[in-house]
Parts: structure tokens; C-alpha cells; sequence
């Protein structure tokens, strides 16, 4: 079984794709105030699930390092999830 170390750099890497899938999927929460200095929440619609936006991510690092010829090893869901 290949697997990957989940060091600080892949954790910054999962960190930035969910902080800009949710730019773009995401709504943010109505009933916060915006006088407040706090995390800003975001919901995604009911029709995403975990699975679905780890699918993605899945696809997306593909992209960013396959190359010709070559395997990537991703790492599974629950590691995704817990990050």
C-alpha cells in the first residue's frame, strides 16, 4: 500500500483548496455580526457531502502534480476529512 506523509505542507495544501472551494461554493453564514473579529463561517449547499468535495480535491491534485507517465499517491478520505 503507497502512502503519503502528512506533513505540514500537504495540511497547508488541503487548507488552501478548502479555503478556496468554499470562495467558490460556498455561502456564508446570514447571522453573524460583522462587527465581530471572528472566523468567518461558510456553509455549502446540502447537495455537497464530504465525499464530494474530497473528490474533487482528489482531481485537483491530480492535476497540479501527475505527470506523464507517473503515479500520485493521494491521500485516503478520512485523513481529508479530519484535516
Amino acid at each position: 500500500m503507497n502512502r503519503i506523509e502528512v506533513n505540514y505542507n500537504v495540511a497547508n495544501d488541503v487548507l488552501a483548496f478548502l479555503k478556496n472551494y468554499s470562495d467558490i461554493h460556498g455561502i456564508p453564514s446570514p447571522g453573524r455580526h460583522c462587527n465581530e473579529i471572528t472566523m468567518p463561517i461558510v456553509f455549502l449547499l446540502t447537495s455537497y457531502s464530504y465525499s464530494s468535495v474530497y473528490r474533487d480535491y482528489v482531481q485537483a491534485y491530480k492535476e497540479k502534480y501527475e505527470t506523464e507517465g507517473s503515479e500520485v499517491c493521494v491521500m485516503i478520505k478520512q485523513t481529508f476529512v479530519n484535516i
